[in-house]
């Protein structure tokens, strides 16, 4: 009877095991459900207070060493805040921030040249501060022309274009033997050692990195004419997004107002950057 009992009590305890490590991994596995539907749905739902846009560093128009992390910043939180929404703006690397942003794990990103070229992956806002690119040499760099009349004036330089950039893309489809750079900080320190001749760059953008990390050279370079880019920047959302078509409606009304009311062209003069704005008719 003993050894019966004792056989029960044994059979009793697996089954309890049982259960408690079928119901453990039943936790897990809704824990990590729970995880993967936080990360997508905290910037899914248009009734969030709260919504996250991935940046990089990309001085003048965004970066975390600027007040209110710049005057493109600024003018997105700006918008929102005008329909009733908060956003919170994280930086990382542009490549992870372009990442982010085309598998909808945040809402969008900024500022990006407003281009038809990323139509399939991407819907835009109206553009609301303006770009534009020249190519940056040194000026004692002997083989930089004088002025550009056609692409062939360039197709003998060694030029940079930057990942993930607009203008990468633009060379490449012109046909230019491109050089790759990961960013402008790498391109710009080519471009002083005389690894490379040059690429396109905004002159704000480079003004702000000579300052940072070159302040002995910034005198020590040009910029050939015409612009590469010329044109106004957006906010892009992915097509992933379920919310895509809200956000961008909400960041148009609450622009509209801004405008209206005159904080647009507060928070540009108050950087200092007015000419960096869009013309807009009122």
């Amino acid at each position: 009877m003993k050894s019966n009992a004792g056989s029960v009590i044994l059979v009793c305890l697996l089954i309890i095991l049982t259960a408690c490590n079928a119901e453990i991994d039943n936790r897990e596995v809704q824990t990590i459900q729970d995880s993967e539907n936080l990360l997508i749905g905290e910037n899914i739902s248009p009734n969030d207070n709260l919504v996250k846009f991935a940046v990089g560093e990309w001085a003048p128009y965004v970066s975390q060493e600027i007040d209110n992390y710049g005057f493109t910043s600024a003018i997105v939180k700006a918008a929102y805040r005008e329909v009733g929404i908060e956003i919170k703006i994280e930086f990382y690397p542009w490549t992870r921030a372009v990442m982010m942003t085309e598998n909808a794990l945040v809402v969008g990103s900024f500022p990006w040249v407003d281009s038809n070229d990323y139509s399939e992956t991407y819907i835009k806002t109206v553009p609301f501060c303006t770009s534009i690119e020249k190519f940056v040499y040194l000026k004692s760099n002997k083989n930089i022309p004088e002025k550009i009349i056609s692409d062939d004036d360039l197709k003998h330089l060694k030029i940079c274009g930057i990942k993930e950039y607009t203008n990468l893309d633009i060379m490449l489809n012109r046909g230019f033997d491109v050089e790759v750079c990961n960013n402008e900080l790498e391109a710009l320190t080519k471009v002083l050692n005389g690894r490379i001749d040059t690429y396109p760059a905004n002159p704000h953008v480079v003004k702000q990195m000579l300052k940072e990390h070159f302040p002995n050279q910034t005198d020590q370079v040009a910029y050939l004419e015409p612009p590469l880019i010329e044109q106004g920047m957006a906010l892009f959302i992915s097509k992933e997004h379920p919310q895509s078509e809200f956000y961008r409606d909400k960041f148009n009304e609450g622009f509209k107002l801004i405008v209206e009311s005159g904080k647009y062209d507060e928070i540009l003069e108050d950087y200092e950057l007015k000419e960096l704005g869009v013309k807009i008719d009122k």
